[in-house]
């Protein structure tokens, strides 16, 4: 993001205009959901604003804080180019550009058109400071697979040497360390959105996860990853 230097004694009278403007915005709602299908077969629902939603609850108040967004499609040698500029009445400007696929490397027009709408609300909520899609959970893996991998990875099991005949048998395995750890508050949230998503019952969840399920006890570690595998 820059401005340029024959605007930069304009610029205090943006940065405020767009505080102004900040606080006056209207709440954007989420209103779009889709589902992603992740590389390891697993699902999950991402909730988001689109470009309108947006547009609609930040313009007003823009406008009357005599601020103005503009996006545009440039070119140069290393192909297209979306720039978006947000323009104070008194001079100051702000720019911020991001490289984009050409319509060529995408294949057709409506590929392209679709890669532009996807980056202008990037852009703008970037710009603007407003929040329009869902978090990633605790962790940020709202993907999943990393983390997943990981904790469901069985451990490996060491070589054992024969004992001698007259030694004192060896104590039984006991769970692997952390299994019985509690889940923390975060990856309890992160199963709770995903079992409503799934319009289950936390017994109905435990049972396809092949747990015992009990509201008195606490989710584990353990819990957790096998749960985090059927939803």
């Amino acid at each position: 993001m820059s401005n340029t230097p024959h605007q930069a004694g304009a610029m205090p009278a943006l940065y405020a205009a767009l505080a102004k403007a900040q606080g006056a915005f209207q709440a954007i709602v989420k209103n779009r959901d889709v589902e992603i299908t992740m590389k390891s077969g697993g699902r999950y629902r991402f909730r988001y604003a689109d470009l309108e939603e947006i547009l609609s609850k930040t313009r007003p108040a823009l406008a009357a804080n005599g601020l103005a967004l503009i996006q545009r499609v440039e070119s140069n040698q290393g192909g297209p180019l979306l720039v978006c500029c947000l323009v104070h009445a008194d001079g100051g400007m702000l720019t911020s550009e991001v490289a984009m696929p050409s319509a060529r490397d995408l294949g057709d027009p409506k590929s392209f058109g679709a890669a532009i709408t996807y980056l202008r609300r990037y852009l703008v909520t970037a710009m603007l400071g407003v929040a329009a899609d869902d978090d990633l959970d605790e962790d940020g893996q709202e993907m999943g697979e990393p983390a997943a991998r990981t904790a469901s990875k069985p451990p490996v099991a060491k070589p054992q040497r024969r004992a001698p005949a007259d030694a004192p048998a060896a104590p039984a395995p006991t769970a692997a360390a952390g299994d019985s750890a509690p889940a923390t508050q975060g990856e309890i949230a992160y199963i709770s959105k995903k079992i409503e998503a799934k319009g289950w019952t936390k017994a109905e969840a435990y049972q396809a996860a092949g747990l015992a399920f009990d509201e008195a006890l606490q989710m584990t570690k353990a819990d957790f990853v096998a749960l985090k595998a059927v939803l």
